[in-house]
């Protein structure tokens, strides 16, 4: 049964068109996977769907009484509210009806109560209060609070939250909606690999339909039965998960660019023909063949252009070879101990050789991060010895990239800064990473969290480093930013290492692959999915 249809829906921002005669229709239990580069219109989408925006033309047609929920990655709340309380707040229904239970519990306990009206209305309220899961909301809460690593901070203030911490909260009350349409936006940002396995159960088990804005491959294969990908103002409708789009998209592409090909060949026919005839008018004035030249010209000019399908922006980058030169033995740790509020390793013996791609897994908050630090350099061990030879040279991509410099800086000059480059050499560097014209004298609080991933990416790739060590690299870039890296780095020669929990993103790159757990570096068998 179709629960949304949405017929001829144009819509623009600022006079750019996002979405032209768009059609589609959404069922009730589909899981809907929606991609696209950065810039599209995904989130848009999700608003329009939503109800949130309206479009230029066109309707959107919703099934009465179906119900709606748009996951916001920002909350707004009361400063001494707890997560709790917030999440309660999705209950109000419930809390309503079972305060007029309460209300009714006590006139039946008064000696002349109406006892046989008050419990017809009390088993109408006790039917409905079941149908809203009034019985089961405690332990729902509880649930999804526990699925998404919250459990521990129910009781905490949420104004005392990380900013990962809130987005966390802001999706566990989007799932306890119990929407008939959950729309959920980038959903497994700030999820470690555990609670994205919890979030797959969540929604297979879910009962309504699912729309998801993600760049989480893995997420998409395990959950959509459908995957939209707006693209050039238009929406491609592919049935199955993500591994199986690629294969249709591909598909698409091949038809499309023979179709723009054939035209391509057509329009240079006529254009000979066209000039052909006008030189022979011109040779033998005849007026017949300035005629036929011009018969042809308006055959030309209705022919309807299409469009090259692979004239699409995208990083154009290259790699000099790395890693063939230096010592052997690039970090070594001995008995290395560290702890802040808790020890995040105890004792580990650790060696990484030239040339090896090494992913980091593990839970949040188990210290992925200051282990990279350790092996920068940039804090010490409470015990034991890091071994790293003379003038290593080691790059490094943070979360959070270039958040220690001045937002008004401008691109060109933060790209500038550790390199000996010409302004010309710097733009054309830029340019490798989709930074054109004006856009290099951006500052940085212009840019985007992908904008400013891009810029911390030309870095690297300029540098001429001995080690990488890359701190969630994917973060805010879009699939096919992700898929370009991912090319890049899996014939780097170099060394480097890698946090993240983009599974597609380590299974591609990495050669070896260690699970921080317990205060120790454990060696995964990658065979073992």
């Amino acid at each position: 049964m179709s629960i949304i249809q949405v017929n001829q829906v144009s819509y623009a921002v600022y006079e750019q068109p996002l979405f032209e005669s768009v059609n589609l229709t959404i069922e009730a239990t589909d899981r809907i996977g929606i991609v696209g580069q950065n810039g599209v219109g995904k989130s848009t989408f999700l608003k329009l769907i939503a109800g949130e925006e309206v479009p230029d033309s066109g309707e959107r047609y919703k099934a009465h009484d179906a119900t709606i929920h748009l996951h916001q990655q920002t909350v707004d709340f009361d400063a001494h509210e707890t997560v709790r309380e917030f999440l309660e707040a999705c209950f109000a229904d419930i809390s309503e009806l079972q305060a007029k239970m309460t209300a009714l519990e006590t006139k039946m306990s008064q000696p002349n109560a109406d006892l046989e009206k008050l419990l017809e209305q009390y088993g109408q309220l006790q039917e409905k209060f079941y149908e809203l899961g009034g019985y089961t909301c405690e332990s729902r809460l509880q649930e999804v609070a526990n699925g998404l690593g919250l459990g521990q901070y129910l009781d905490y203030p949420l104004a005392t939250l990380s900013g990962g911490q809130r987005s966390k909260v802001a999706l566990a009350k989007c799932l306890l909606e119990q929407a008939d349409i959950l729309l959920l936006d980038e959903p497994t940002n700030h999820l470690d690999r555990d609670t994205i396995e919890w979030l797959i159960q969540f929604i297979h088990q879910y009962e309504g339909a699912i729309l998801i804005v993600s760049h989480d491959r893995y997420l998409l294969d395990q959950v959509a039965t459908r995957i939209f990908e707006i693209d050039d103002q238009q929406i491609y409708q592919y049935p199955g998960n993500y591994t199986r789009f690629k294969q249709l998209k591909e598909e698409r592409l091949l038809v499309a660019y023979r179709d723009f090909k054939n035209q391509q060949d057509k329009i240079d026919r006529l254009k000979s023909q066209i000039k052909q005839y006008r030189q022979w008018g011109n040779e033998g004035h005849n007026p017949k063949l300035f005629k036929k030249a011009k018969s042809l010209e308006k055959i030309l000019a209705k022919i309807e252009p299409v469009s090259d399908p692979t004239n699409h922006r995208q990083m154009n980058i290259t790699v000099e070879d790395a890693g063939k030169k230096g010592p052997k033995r690039l970090v070594e740790f001995r008995g290395v101990s560290k702890s802040f509020n808790a020890e995040i390793l105890s004792d580990v013996n650790w060696l990484v050789r030239r040339g090896e791609h090494i992913g980091i897994v593990g839970r949040n908050g188990i210290g992925k991060s200051t282990l990279l630090k350790l092996v920068a350099g940039t804090i010490e061990p409470d015990s034991g010895q890091i071994v790293r030879p003379d003038q290593l040279a080691i790059g490094t991509m943070s979360q959070h990239p270039f958040s220690n410099l001045s937002g008004e800086r401008r691109v060109i000059d933060v790209f500038r800064q550790p390199f000996s480059l010409t302004q010309e050499q710097a733009r054309h560097a830029l340019a490798q990473f989709l930074f054109f014209g004006e856009d290099v004298f951006k500052s940085l609080d212009e840019l985007s969290g992908g904008e400013r991933m891009r810029l911390k990416w030309a870095q690297l790739i300029q540098g001429q480093y001995d080690l990488l060590l890359l701190d969630e690299p994917t973060n805010h870039l879009d699939i096919d930013s992700k898929e370009l890296i991912e090319e890049v780095l899996a014939d780097y020669t170099g060394s480097m290492i890698i946090v993240s929990h983009d599974r597609y993103f380590t299974d591609t790159c990495c050669d070896k692959l260690y699970e921080l757990t317990n205060g120790q570096l454990n060696l995964i068998d990658k065979s073992v999915k």
